[in-house]
């Protein structure tokens, strides 16, 4: 009997994110993650134990979804998308079009399920470490720390696997406009005349039409007028 359509979430396999007959299997403790056979799943497995317990208490209880750590990975994956400067370059390149053009919105990465997210901040923490520099974030954001503190220390990194993170990170990404959600309109007010700023959105979609967001802002210097620290941006 033919099996039912589905995709392998293993990156490493061919049907990974395509519909095949083959990715019949499930997880039997999430019953969601799929894989093409038992290789394909003890090899996903090191990152897979990570969610599938989100997966199978979001199965298992219809009334509320738990985000806690769906929404730790939203602000990791921000955290990293900010220390890998070929990325930042790409995403100031396209806001910038875009504003040129008149249009008002951001760049927002789009995850289906929370184990697009957890494979898309693995596969950019794999990449090289090229130098760690101090980090400063602006006043409204998430990430601010107050003068005098102590910087925060972000990794910069190189990408050295660009068909997969253009795969698993990347085609995730694209400009949105006109969103209802009040917060990123105010963040938007804040970078709307600015070149050397962008609002930067994650995504990740739940149960029927439910999703859950977060926003952060990207610096085209890394660090947010880092004089004003006294402080140099390491770059």
């Amino acid at each position: 009997m033919k099996g039912v359509l589905g995709s392998c979430v293993n990156p490493a396999c061919q049907y990974f994110q395509t519909p095949s007959a083959k990715a019949s299997l499930k997880c039997a403790k999430c019953k969601t993650a799929r894989y093409c056979d038992r290789n394909c799943q003890r090899a996903h497995w090191s990152y897979h134990k990570q969610f599938c317990g989100i997966w199978a208490q979001t199965s298992a209880d219809q009334s509320e979804i738990p985000l806690a750590k769906v929404k730790q990975k939203m602000s990791e994956l921000v955290w990293l998308i900010r220390g890998i400067p070929s990325v930042t370059d790409f995403l100031f390149a396209t806001c910038l079009e875009e504003k040129r053009q008149g249009r008002r919105g951001c760049m927002d990465f789009e995850f289906k399920t929370f184990e697009d997210l957890y494979e898309a901040v693995r596969v950019l923490e794999s990449q090289p470490v090229t130098k760690a520099v101090p980090f400063f974030a602006s006043p409204d954001s998430p990430s601010y720390r107050p003068p005098g503190s102590n910087p925060d220390i972000i990794k910069l990194r190189k990408i050295v696997q660009d068909d997969l993170v253009t795969k698993v990170v990347g085609s995730k990404c694209a400009w949105i406009e006109n969103s209802t959600r009040v917060n990123l309109q105010m963040a938007l007010d804040l970078v709307a005349k600015r070149d050397d700023m962008m609002v930067l959105s994650v995504t990740v979609l739940l149960k029927g039409t439910y999703a859950t967001h977060t926003h952060d802002f990207l610096y085209k210097d890394l660090s947010y007028r880092p004089s004003s620290y006294g402080e140099s941006s390491g770059q």
